[in-house]
């Protein structure tokens, strides 16, 4: 075996590995995110809610930070979960505009687990970039699949 072939041999199977862990997260996001239609329905405030941006040296990210509360039998919780999914973007508008829909102190429905309250979120359904995200993970990880039998083959 030569060395170029080594080579493609260990990038393939980084790429399928890392890849596949990936996809096997956002398959477990996809989970919540379906499931989380049939949770129960409360009532919730909202404790903060702020747009936190984070910089490096190649660009600015964007975070709406909303922390809220709920109640469930006699016992009070505390989430930040928007959506399953959720996280920083570039996008600043889209971030400001959660920010602004949830308002601290404002009353909000709160979706939580049947049988662990604290498994909460804010908006229910499955996120389009969810969807994305896992045919990106699924092409990269056939990707480093194809690498490895290229050299097998």
């Amino acid at each position: 075996m030569s060395l170029s072939e080594i080579l493609v041999l260990f990038l393939g199977g980084c790429l399928l590995i890392v890849s596949c862990f990936f996809l096997v997260k956002n398959i477990f996001v996809l989970f919540l995110s379906i499931s989380s239609r049939k949770w129960v329905k409360t009532i919730g405030t909202i404790r903060t809610s702020n747009l936190s941006k984070y910089r490096d040296e190649n660009c600015e990210q964007y975070l709406a930070e909303v922390e809220y509360e709920y109640k469930y039998g006699t016992k009070k919780y505390r989430s930040n979960n928007l959506f399953f999914g959720y996280m920083m973007t570039s996008n600043f508008y889209y971030h400001k505009s959660i920010v602004e829909r949830y308002i601290l102190g404002s009353t909000v429905e709160v979706y939580h687990h049947p049988r662990e309250p604290e498994l909460s979120t804010l908006i229910i359904g499955v996120q389009t970039h969810i969807m994305g995200r896992l045919l990106l993970f699924l092409v990269m990880a056939c990707a480093g699949l194809l690498m490895i039998i290229s050299v097998w083959c």
